[in-house]
């Protein structure tokens, strides 16, 4: 069953600085230290069994689907949007995820975006 997982977490900094730190399909510093691999239009974690595939790019915005994984049919798009004096980034995806998987994504990324934003990026 699709069903989707949606988290959006505030930053002090403006929205070019939030994309800066986040905005990369290439650069995940800022997920943590696991050993992503990158070729292309994939990225790969052989440890975890994942690859992605980057889908689509914008100017804040990229979409990508997990081609080998845990999860079926699974797309997420991180976006980032100016939000009064800060910014907020968004974490949306849908996939075929049981409720314990659905459970587990979103504490999963709330965790990690509210760890990012106690760093307290700067402009």
């Amino acid at each position: 069953m699709s069903v989707s997982v949606d988290v959006s977490q505030s930053f002090t900094c403006d929205v070019h600085a939030l994309w800066k730190l986040i905005g990369s399909f290439y650069d995940l510093k800022w997920t943590g230290d696991d050993p992503w691999e990158f070729d292309g239009i994939y990225r790969t974690l052989p440890e975890h069994g994942m690859k992605e595939q980057l889908v689509y790019k914008g100017e804040t915005c990229y979409t990508y689907k997990m081609v080998e994984g845990p999860f079926k049919n699974f797309t997420v798009t991180i976006s980032a949007a100016a939000d009064g004096a800060g910014s907020v980034a968004t974490y949306a995806a849908v996939g075929d995820l049981s409720d314990e998987e659905r459970a587990m994504v979103r504490d999963g990324t709330r965790e990690l975006l509210a760890a990012l934003a106690a760093t307290r990026p700067s402009n």
